[in-house]
């Protein structure tokens, strides 16, 4: 049993002043940058709009990346910006293609999502790799 003073209380002295310089209700207004992490921080706040078009942004760049490799690289671990062709550089198992799996989740692209598992579920295979795999690229990309 813990005794003595919260984490929060020890971490968040003025949780207000932080809340403030985030623009959050219940602190100081958005333009006071007294809070915890007033240096390290530089945050702006932008309207549900601007979000909303932000976040199509990225969709947008990501599917333009992500179709690019489809056309251009699958079933290859990568897609060489240079030349526009695949290349295997990681284990040849289509390695963007299993990188890319929780991001066209996250985004809601469910077909693209449903066609990447299902090649994932049918193809993937580690048993028959012979060329290096890079363990660290593949806890990150794979497993991470």
């Amino acid at each position: 049993v813990l005794s003595g003073p919260s984490l929060a209380a020890i971490a968040w002295p003025n949780l207000s002043d932080f809340r403030g310089t985030l623009g959050l209700a219940g602190g100081p207004d958005s333009s006071s940058r007294d809070g915890p992490w007033s240096e390290a921080m530089d945050v702006e706040i932008v309207s549900r709009g601007e979000s909303l078009a932000l976040r199509e942004e990225v969709r947008e760049a990501f599917t333009t990346t992500f179709d690019a490799y489809m056309q251009h690289g699958f079933p290859r671990d990568e897609l060489n910006p240079l030349s526009c062709k695949g290349e295997d550089t990681i284990g040849s198992y289509a390695l963007t293609l299993v990188d890319s799996l929780d991001t066209l989740a996250v985004m809601g692209n469910w077909t693209e999502f449903a066609k990447a598992t299902r090649w994932v579920a049918e193809n993937l295979r580690f048993d028959s790799v012979d060329d290096s795999v890079s363990v660290f690229e593949t806890n990150i990309r794979v497993l991470g």
